[in-house]
């Protein structure tokens, strides 16, 4: 009996065994149907991998993995609904997250430093997220709108004709399920617009932007975007952080001084000047103008020529002023500051935006010709005696600039709307930086001013396009004094540059110096005044005293605008086709 209990007993520990192995296979298997699971845990997403766990399908008799990803997008500070969340407002110590995650999870905190930097088993979009919630955070200290109450927002809004946009999540619960085989990591999703917009905000700039060949690289201090093409998918992009130092574990804030010096202005309308598009002010009823390449340009002059009443050869005439003024757009780049809406604050000195072409600015961004247009309306106005309400409240302005901010407003052009290196702004109470910000701030309020008057009289916006009859001219059209300017300043040129040969002492702001031309161009433009105003009345029924005012607003606004603003160069300038464009792109 003892031995039949022995055997047994070892029969039942054997049997045991074999039912617990198979039952651990079955089990085995059963989670191994969780496909991609070991792929979304915290060793290759962060965190944001302490969220994914496996779902028992019934019907199915299997497992599912659940995991969470961030969608990454531009947002206006005032169109924020549902479970889009603000970068900037992460950093908040009281937000308590979305619906299924925290700060913590959303910032990595801690673990950051020690998993996300990882040797390339993380997603790169963990440590992309993480920049660009640093820069925001950086950026708040430069741009007060930013942490302003959305009240205000949308007074800051009504008042620029633009708002500020901040990079965004919105958490996204996906199955593992419908991941493509050949895809091995899980991938964050935005758009081709937005991530455009986002390599600007760290830094970098565009080498390559091809979507339909699927080359896209953009290269910065702080990171590489590279591009690969996933058949199943699209475009894939690869960021790559070339700024981490492993021995601090971090990297040092950005001070408030680079901040100013290498940061663009974080508002929603510089997308259309990184694509080569000049915003429409849509405060005064502009049109958007592309400028991004010379056929665009002469495109836009052949429609001004095709709707002119006397056509003058604008493209002609440009193509041949641009062969002796190499880099530059005689009289066509003024339509970048009598176009364009401001973007900068009175509340902050950052003013940086792309420079929608690669040519110089113009006659309206420099010294010269702002010397000549302060002379010349100094001039018409002691030889009138008498001015309108108008034009003596912009000499009042012009003396207040002169005045009480003389070395900023007489300063040469290549340091408007710029932070001086040597000054040292990162001490808030330099004197310097206060100076800086009270001329600021004047500026500003002279812009504003001038775009107030210049809306009060734009009775009719839509101008010109109406056509010729008599019944239909109704008003003054902004629109259509900004046309004829263009019209007038192309065709100009060449009388310019032939008046130089007239001794210096007969023009105001000669100094036979090599950017003469400019101040030339200055002079014809007030010379050729009265053939503005005729062409304006022709499409409308202003009288001639209120065009010559509205002229030198706008004159007067566009030195303003670029006191506000700084125009660089980006490297490249994007197709504008793109813009806006909402084609998905991921990032792995």
């Amino acid at each position: 009996m003892p031995d039949i209990d022995a055997v047994a007993l070892a029969a039942l520990i054997i049997s045991i065994i074999a039912l617990t192995s198979t039952i651990g296979q079955l089990l085995q298997q059963y989670f191994a149907t969780a496909d991609g699971y070991r792929r979304c845990l915290p060793s290759v997403m962060g965190r944001w991998g302490t969220k994914s766990e496996r779902r028992w399908r019934w019907r199915e008799f299997r497992f599912e993995t659940i995991y969470y990803v961030p969608h990454i997008s531009l947002h206006k500070l005032t169109s924020f609904g549902g479970d889009t969340v603000s970068l900037s407002k992460i950093w908040d110590e009281d937000w308590r997250g979305t619906r299924h995650l925290n700060r913590e999870y959303l910032l990595e905190n801690d673990e950051f430093h020690n998993d996300s930097w990882g040797s390339g088993e993380m997603v790169c979009w963990v440590t992309f997220v993480k920049r660009l919630a640093q820069s925001e955070q950086s950026l708040a200290q430069a741009f007060r709108p930013l942490s302003q109450h959305p009240r205000e927002w949308i007074k800051w809004e009504s008042r620029s004709g633009s708002v500020p946009s901040v990079p965004s999540i919105r958490v996204l619960r996906r199955s593992w399920d419908f991941m493509p085989p050949d895809v091995t990591r899980p991938l964050c999703r935005t758009t081709l617009a937005d991530i455009a917009i986002l390599a600007l905000r760290l830094g970098m700039k565009w080498k390559e932007f091809d979507p339909p060949n699927g080359k896209l690289r953009a290269e910065g201090p702080q990171g590489i975007i590279t591009s690969r093409f996933i058949r199943s998918i699209g475009l894939c992009l690869e960021y790559t952080d070339t700024e981490h130092d492993g021995t601090l574990g971090a990297t040092v804030p950005r001070k408030l001084d680079r901040i100013l010096l290498d940061s663009f202005l974080p508002v929603d309308d510089v997308s259309y000047f990184l694509f080569g598009i000049v915003r429409g002010n849509p405060r005064l009823a502009c049109y958007d103008r592309r400028i991004d390449s010379p056929a665009s340009i002469t495109h836009f002059l052949d429609f001004l020529d095709s709707t002119s009443a006397t056509p003058l050869h604008l493209s002609a005439n440009l193509a041949k002023a641009m062969k002796q003024r190499e880099g530059w757009m005689p009289g066509f780049g003024d339509i970048i500051p009598i176009t364009a809406p401001k973007l900068s604050s009175a509340e902050s000195l950052l003013c940086r935006i792309p420079m929608p072409n690669s040519y110089a600015p113009g006659v309206l961004r420099s010294k010269e010709g702002q010397q000549v247009f302060c002379a010349r309306l100094r001039d018409m106005h002691t030889a009138t005696g008498a001015s309108s309400q108008q034009l003596a409240k912009i000499m009042l302005h012009l003396d207040i600039l002169e005045r009480d901010h003389h070395d900023f407003w007489t300063a040469g052009d290549e340091v408007w709307g710029t932070i001086r290196l040597d000054e040292h702004i990162s001490d808030l109470a330099n004197a310097a930086f206060r100076a800086k910000e009270a001329y600021s701030r004047t500026v500003h309020i002279i812009l504003d001013e001038m775009e107030d008057y210049l809306i009060g009289i734009n009775v009719d916006p839509r101008g010109s396009i109406r056509g010729y009859k008599k019944e239909l001219r109704r008003g003054f059209c902004y629109d259509t004094l900004l046309v004829e300017h263009i019209r007038m300043a192309v065709d100009s040129y060449e009388a310019a540059i032939e008046k130089l040969i007239i001794p210096p002492s007969e023009w105001r702001g000669l100094s036979g110096g090599r950017r003469d031309w400019l101040a030339a161009c200055m002079n014809e433009y007030w010379d050729r005044l009265d053939v503005v105003c005729a062409a304006v009345s022709e499409y409308t029924d202003a009288p001639r005293e209120l065009i010559i005012d509205a002229w030198v607003s706008m004159i007067f606004r566009a030195f303003c605008w670029h006191h506000c603003h700084s125009l660089v160069p980006t490297g490249m300038n994007l197709n504008p086709e793109w813009h806006r464009n909402r084609m998905p792109v991921y990032l792995g």
